[in-house]
C-alpha cells in the first residue's frame, strides 16, 4: 500500500496513478487528466471541484487551469473572427450587383464602310430586350492575296477587313447598393 500525493489516501498497486512526477491514485490521475483535457466548461468545473479540498499542488493546477482557459479563449476569437469574415463576405455578395454580359460580332460591308443599318438593328433589338451597349470596338482581319507574275514583274493585292464588336451588359441582380 502507498499513500497518494495529492490526497492522502492509501491505494494498492492497481490504482495508481501519475501525475507529472507525483505518484497518487487512480482517482486523482483521472481527476487530473479531466481537468487538463477537458472539452467542456462543466468537465473543468468537475474536476476543479474534486481538487478544491485535497491537498494539492495549487500552482501546478492553476497553470493548468490557465492554459485551458487560454486555449478556450483563442479557440473562441478564432471561431468569431471565422464568423465576422462570413459576415463580411456574404455582405459583398448581397451589396455588388451581377451583370451578364454578351458579345455580338458584325462585319464590315464589302466596301469596307461599317454595316450602320445591321448595327442599328442589332443595338434596337438588345436595347428592347433590357441590355446597354457597354463596349464597342473593331477588330482588322488581314487578307493578304498574290497572283503570279511575269518577266519579274508580279501583281498582288492586300486587302484588310473589319469587323465591329459590340459587348452588351444587363444587370441580373442589383445587390443593395
Amino acid at each position: 500500500m502507498a499513500i497518494c500525493g495529492i490526497c492522502g489516501n492509501k491505494y494498492g498497486a492497481f490504482d495508481k496513478g501519475k501525475i507529472k512526477s507525483t505518484d497518487c491514485c487512480d482517482i486523482c490521475a483521472r481527476n487530473y487528466s479531466c481537468l487538463i483535457n477537458a472539452k467542456t466548461k462543466s468537465e473543468r468545473i468537475n474536476a476543479l471541484e474534486y481538487f478544491k479540498n485535497k491537498n494539492t499542488r495549487a500552482l501546478e493546477l492553476q497553470r493548468a487551469i490557465e492554459n485551458a482557459e487560454k486555449e478556450e479563449a483563442a479557440e473562441r476569437e478564432k471561431e468569431q473572427r471565422i464568423i465576422e469574415k462570413d459576415k463580411q463576405l456574404d455582405l459583398i455578395r448581397i451589396k455588388n450587383p451581377k451583370y451578364e454580359y454578351k458579345t455580338v460580332v458584325v462585319a464590315d460591308e464589302m466596301n469596307g464602310g461599317a454595316n450602320i443599318d445591321s448595327i442599328n438593328t442589332i443595338l434596337n433589338s438588345y436595347a428592347s430586350q433590357g441590355w446597354k451597349l457597354h463596349t464597342a470596338f473593331t477588330n482588322e482581319l488581314g487578307k493578304n492575296t498574290s497572283s503570279g507574275g511575269y518577266g519579274g514583274v508580279s501583281m498582288g493585292s492586300n486587302a484588310t477587313i473589319d469587323e465591329v464588336i459590340l459587348i452588351f451588359e444587363r444587370c441580373i441582380d442589383p445587390g443593395s447598393l
